[in-house]
């Protein structure tokens, strides 16, 4: 395992273990991290250690609703939900971000070592170490945020990840959604994206049950088309009007799984970017551009997500053997 002591991580090595203490008791208001389910609230509590350096607290159940553990390990991308929450509580509760802007997420990274995920006989507690750059503001409003953060379990880091987000008002936001939603579209997608989609089975991408697919076949290679369920109470916890940047990540991973045909790979390095949003009542598709292996021998695979002909995410994947 990566093996990075709490003293050399920015902004914390002045901190005792003390400084820690009952930041496992319950979770931070669900307003801070967007959710309307408190079971989907991953942060349990925070610190602040002076300018622009936190530290937060995270839970990880041995079994969440839908980033459900197997093989004897948590699911990766319980990480990457841990990052999305983590961008949205610092924005709060560090930079005073009132509830009901909204946060436009431009980049999202984790890279995890695969032995931090496999599943002790309690929860994970970890600690997230965040470390915020790139401030950008509008008088005293934060409009925008890079982020950085180190996440410890047991006291040893096991991974980290980041991203970056704009903030925006509710005014500005509708604005921006009403001229978004009157474009006409440029195209239909790909050929073939008018045939009946097929749902992909669910053993095939890792899932147990047909109601947590988002991807079916669309009888091309290395091709898929969005297919999502707005009553899936994980994946929509609550209203929206695009399809959640999750929802992107979760059809990507799927992809992978369904393309190299191995439920068993353990996606350990994951980096996207969101350029738009993608609407709920257009197609969507996902695409594969496999890439050399790395100097690990880690599998890697971009996948480009498409609306109306238009390249909207991408989202790189590094993967690897759940017994390597």
């Amino acid at each position: 395992m990566l093996s990075v002591p709490i003293s050399d991580i920015p902004g914390v090595s002045h901190l005792t273990a003390d400084a820690f203490d009952g930041l496992f008791e319950r979770t931070v208001p669900r307003a801070y991290v967007h959710r309307a389910g408190i079971s989907e609230v991953l942060l349990t509590g925070s610190r602040a250690f002076g300018g622009d350096h936190f530290s937060l607290a995270a839970q990880w159940p041995r079994n969440h609703s839908f980033y459900r553990s197997s093989l004897g390990r948590q699911d990766p991308l319980l990480l990457a939900e841990t990052i999305r929450q983590v961008g949205l509580f610092v924005g709060h509760q560090g930079y005073q971000v009132p509830l009901g802007h909204a946060f436009l997420m431009k980049t999202m990274h984790y890279e995890v070592d695969a032995a931090g995920l496999l599943l002790g006989h309690k929860p994970s507690d970890l600690l997230i170490h965040v470390d915020c750059r790139d401030t950008r503001r509008r008088g005293s409003d934060l409009t925008g945020l890079g982020f950085e953060a180190r996440i410890e379990r047991d006291g040893v880091t096991i991974g980290s990840g980041g991203g970056t987000y704009r903030c925006v008002s509710p005014s500005a936001y509708a604005k921006l959604r009403s001229v978004s939603r009157v474009l006409p579209p440029p195209g239909d997608g790909p050929a073939g994206s008018a045939e009946v989609s097929e749902p992909v089975a669910p053993e095939l991408v890792g899932r147990s049950s047909p109601d947590d697919v988002v991807i079916s076949a669309v009888g091309r290679e290395r091709m898929w088309k969005l297919q999502m369920d707005c009553r899936n109470p994980a994946l929509f916890d609550h209203p929206v009007d695009h399809v959640p940047g999750m929802v992107v990540l979760e059809a990507a991973r799927q992809a992978l799984l369904h393309m190299t045909g191995c439920d068993s790979l353990v996606p350990v390095g994951m980096r996207a970017s969101f350029r738009n949003y993608l609407e709920l009542d257009g197609p969507s598709f996902i695409k594969a551009e496999p890439g050399p292996p790395d100097l690990s021998g880690r599998t890697s695979v971009r996948f480009l997500v498409e609306q109306y002909g238009v390249v909207q995410a991408e989202v790189d994947f590094l993967a690897e053997p759940a017994g390597a």
